[in-house]
């Protein structure tokens, strides 16, 4: 019964795979009805949560904590053909549904989260980046999201006019994130991750904070130094500095060398990222 699950491939229509489902639900509640599963309860719930049984998805709602909890299930296996635009719509018959069977009376079990999954369903874009602001969590929830709406398009429904504003939003989130990952002094690399989205703003703000990070040990320095050789950030003195640092003999002598090489040459000395002639 399951392997004739009716499923979406190329080609088909909507209009046909809906009728094709119709199809599979009224075979398999009719199978149902003569009780051909009684011998396995366990696999007669499965089939009445595949169909959408009433009863069975009833006592489900009864034991979740979140309305949003087992949407996504029931909309995957009661109406799966659905369009985007229609899922506000759905979310919020399945919120009435959810709330009378938990018997609450009013609205006020909708907590902050609650409303932002609601919005991102009904496409509101603006409330949700409104709603996601408020979220005290130390941006890491408004920043994720906002770059999840940003990479999957959703910023674009707000409008060309808004949508530079939004762009911004977003990279001013990643910096202000990164910038305090980086801050930390277990978790500073991360930062990077993040700074590195934000363009020449986001790679000044490494080249300033990567100096700044406590080192404790030869293992911190040489960690500092690998990550400021791989983007080519290292100038001149702060090379020597997280050299000496790192307590690396053979490091420190190659940075003194390249001083002497280049003073040698030119009569100019290096140091701190400028140049001083002599």
């Amino acid at each position: 019964m399951l392997r004739k699950l009716q499923t979406i491939y190329g080609g088909l229509s909507v209009q046909k795979f809906r009728s094709q489902w119709q199809y599979w639900l009224t075979d398999t509640e009719r199978k149902l009805s003569t009780g051909i599963f009684a011998t396995d309860p366990d696999l007669e719930e499965i089939i009445h949560i595949i169909i959408g049984n009433t009863q069975t998805w009833n006592k489900y709602i009864k034991q979740s904590t979140n309305w949003y909890e087992y949407f996504p299930g029931f909309l995957f296996f009661t109406d799966p053909a659905c369009k985007s635009f229609e899922l506000g719509t759905l979310a919020q018959c399945w919120i009435n549904r959810w709330a009378n069977i938990k018997n609450f009376s009013n609205s006020n079990f909708m907590k902050h989260l609650d409303k932002v999954i609601l919005y991102l369903l009904e496409s509101d874009i603006h409330k949700v980046l409104h709603s996601i602001h408020q979220i005290g969590d130390n941006q890491w929830f408004v920043t994720h999201l906002t770059d999840l709406l940003y990479n999957c398009g959703q910023l674009d429904l707000i409008g060309e006019n808004k949508l530079a504003d939004c762009e911004e939003f977003r990279l001013s989130l990643l910096f202000d994130f990164g910038s305090t990952l980086m801050s930390k002094e277990s978790i500073w690399l991360l930062g990077i991750n993040y700074l590195e989205q934000c363009g020449l703003e986001g790679e000044g703000a490494v080249k300033t904070l990567l100096p700044r990070i406590p080192i404790k040990n030869e293992k911190q320095a040489l960690k500092v130094i690998e990550v400021a050789q791989e983007r080519a950030y290292v100038e001149t003195g702060n090379a020597l500095d997280w050299a000496i640092r790192s307590k690396d003999t053979t490091y420190v002598t190659s940075i003194t060398d390249f001083f002497l090489d280049h003073y040698s040459k030119t009569g100019e000395m290096l140091w701190g990222g400028g140049v001083h002639q002599t």
